[in-house]
């Protein structure tokens, strides 16, 4: 069964659940989402921009997504990004001038009836995991202050 976790910001909120309410579809909407982990924790597919941080989350979390990059990014580095992920097929890319809800639709249920797409992008995505970032890190640091 499907159901939505949907993260608008504040301004969108009302009309967003207004619309998975009026349409019947079972939804989650929230203007913020305190706890990442717990959203990600329940999510079989994530849609979302492609910033630096989300992209370490999912591939952290092993999760598949349709990335959306920001259009608007310095250097265009989301749209880097999300093309590295959709490059090692970790993640379907849709630029945010193409996206519209047909298209979104049309990903989203050719990911839920396609098998095993979504567990393998999952699996590719935590191909990017470096789980030993902080150690490496600090290893990284104590060697610059050793000279």
């Amino acid at each position: 069964m499907l159901q939505i976790v949907h993260q608008t910001g504040k301004n969108d909120f009302g009309f967003v659940k207004e619309e998975y309410n009026k349409n019947m579809i079972r939804n989650y909407v929230t203007p913020y989402i305190e706890e990442m982990k717990n959203a990600y924790a329940i999510a079989d597919l994530v849609v979302c921009r492609a910033g630096a941080i989300t992209l370490s989350e999912l591939s952290e979390c092993g999760k598949a997504s349709i990335l959306i990059p920001f259009p608007y990014a310095a250097n265009n580095h989301q749209e880097l990004n999300a093309r590295a992920f959709a490059d090692e097929n970790a993640a379907l890319m849709v630029l945010d001038k193409e996206l519209n809800g047909e298209i979104l639709s049309e990903k989203i249920i050719s990911l839920i009836t396609r098998g095993n797409k979504i567990n393998e992008l999952s699996r590719n995505s935590s191909k990017f995991s470096k789980g030993d970032a902080a150690a490496t890190l600090v290893d990284a640091c104590e060697e610059l202050i050793r000279g």
